[in-house]
């Protein structure tokens, strides 16, 4: 058949249910190219296969869907419907066939979906498919009819194994076996015995009737007829006969008992034959228990894959709101951090710090910081062995600090720095008096830190240093539309301006980063505020 046109369409290949945003995968899983963009969703509910199946599912062929004439695979199945999918696990045994035993639908959902549905005695299967495409969709394809993708693995909530049910009776009379049967059946009562159904509302998932039979003389269909012609031996049981001495030979398996009834603690000498059940429930079969623990862990695990993603989204998350806070002072203007912290007396820690709120990597800088010192005589020393470098893969790092040959200025070079990630340097001064002891009174302590770049020219703020420029005679004559991460010049008066939406004038000006700290003196040496 050939291709229709591309139908656009304002909710072409929107996500529904699972996938509220664009651009997701959903209900596959990385799909590759040739199914990719295809699918909206998907369900698979089937019962438990002979095998144990090893997950993930995914589709290996799909028929009928796409509208590209192909030649099938080798190993293509044979199609009966219009559209036919198979769904294999990793092994690759099959799981589900459509084309099997299912009867097919196929309807539209509005314009901009089509849904497929293969309905069989142990399993359905619904899948949803685009049909439109977004305005400017780079990615609009066609798909082949007779489609085996190399990659269509289903996401898990995509598919639900259902436990094991009743479907079908059979009735064992003596050493006879009749069934078994399925569909409806019709439980009637008989001579000397009773039925009573009883429907329990404590199962909301599964039909749960409890049916009891209770066998009393006369109950039910009332008493057996008798012959016309008088007392009628009885010469078998269920169809089974006696010995050859007139014996029959009773006896109870599971939870069933035949014994002679006690009366007053003694057997009853009347030759009765007490049948009962010790069972306060139905009786199950080991591999009834086994089943169902296989099911149960089954989902268990299910759920606790759901758990596990789940818990991955909420830690990826707290780590993004923990890196946007960190990172928020680096979306303001100046790039530049400088921090003086007094240590012990007469120590200082100093903290140069370069952030990068561009959206390209800032190359390495060298940061500066020069001190002044408000008390005459009082000088300033690196101290060895205190300097440690943090950023982008380094933690603790030592590096070199360079001091002026008059111990007020420091420089140290940051490695290149990332978009919206920082780095800094931490070091340690010691300042003294002329004399070589500490300081007395209170030191005010001021810095000023810049930035360098290689080319010598100095580190800006507004990422003056790293947008692309464009320079135009006035600002009449911009670009109507504006670029991202372009600084625009007007050569008419030198004013800088970006593209917000509008264009906005800002300042470029070298970074400059201003401190000033105290540090107080003690006697005993300590470092403490005035009273």
């Amino acid at each position: 058949m050939a291709c229709p046109d591309y139908v656009i369409s304002s909710s072409g290949r929107a996500g529904i249910g699972v996938n509220q945003d664009a651009g997701l995968d959903y209900p596959l899983v990385r799909p590759s190219s040739d199914i990719d963009y295809l699918l909206a969703d998907f369900y698979l509910a089937f019962e438990p296969p002979a095998f144990e199946i090893t997950y993930p599912l995914s589709i290996r062929y799909l028929y009928g869907v796409g509208c590209v004439e192909n030649t099938p695979a080798v190993d293509f199945f044979t199609p009966t419907h219009a559209a036919d999918i198979v769904v294999v696990d990793a092994a690759n045994r099959v799981v589900f066939n459509s084309a099997v035993n299912t009867a097919f639908t196929v309807s539209a959902w509005g314009t901009d979906y089509k849904i497929y549905e293969w309905l069989g005695s142990a399993a359905v299967c619904r899948l949803v498919t685009h049909t439109t495409w977004a305005p400017d969709t780079a990615e609009q394809q066609q798909y082949d009819k007779y489609l085996t993708p190399t990659s269509a693995k289903l996401a898990g909530r995509a598919t639900y194994q259902m436990p094991r049910r009743l479907r079908t009776i059979s009735v064992r009379n003596g050493q006879s076996e009749h069934g078994p049967y399925a569909g409806n059946i019709l439980l009637k009562n008989s001579y000397n015995t009773e039925l009573a159904g009883q429907v329990s509302s404590n199962s909301p998932f599964r039909n749960n009737t409890a049916i009891t039979v209770s066998a009393q003389a006369g109950s039910g269909a009332g008493l057996a007829p008798c012959s016309s012609t008088g007392d009628v031996p009885i010469t078998s049981i269920n169809g089974v006969s006696p010995s050859a001495s007139g014996d029959f030979l009773i006896s109870a398996t599971d939870c069933l008992f035949a014994r002679r009834p006690l009366v007053d603690g003694a057997v009853d000498p009347d030759n009765q034959l007490h049948i009962g059940t010790g069972c306060t429930a139905p009786c199950c079969k080991c591999s009834d228990y086994s089943d169902l623990a296989k099911y149960l862990n089954l989902t268990r695990d299910r759920y606790a894959l759901i758990g596990q993603r789940a818990e991955n989204v909420r830690t990826a998350h707290e780590n993004n709101i923990a890196r946007w806070n960190a990172q928020r002072g680096c979306s303001t203007a100046n790039p530049l951090r400088l921090m003086l912290t007094p240590q012990m007396c007469p120590y200082m820690d100093i903290v140069m710090m370069a952030c990068n709120p561009c959206t390209t990597c800032l190359p390495p800088v060298t940061l500066s910081v020069m001190l002044t010192v408000s008390s005459p005589g009082v000088t300033a020393s690196l101290v060895c062995g205190n300097t440690a470098l943090f950023g982008p893969n380094v933690n603790g790092k030592p590096v070199a600090v360079y001091p002026s040959p008059d111990g007020l200025t420091y420089s140290s070079t940051l490695p290149q720095i990332p978009p919206g990630d920082s780095a800094y340097l931490k070091f340690r001064v010691k300042f003294l008096a002329a004399d070589g002891s500490k300081p007395a009174g209170p030191v005010i302590v001021t810095g000023v830190l810049t930035g360098a770049l290689s080319d010598q020219s100095l580190m800006r703020n507004n990422c003056g240093s790293q947008d692309a420029r464009e320079s135009y005679s006035s600002l009449s004559v911009f670009p109507a539309t504006g670029k991202a991460n372009t600084l625009y010049t007007d050569l008419s008066n030198g004013f800088v301006y970006q593209w917000v939406n509008e264009y906005l004038r800002i300042i470029i000006e070298p970074a400059v980063a201003t401190v000033a700290q105290a540090l107080y003196c003690s006697e005993t040496g300590t470092t403490e505020a005035p009273c």
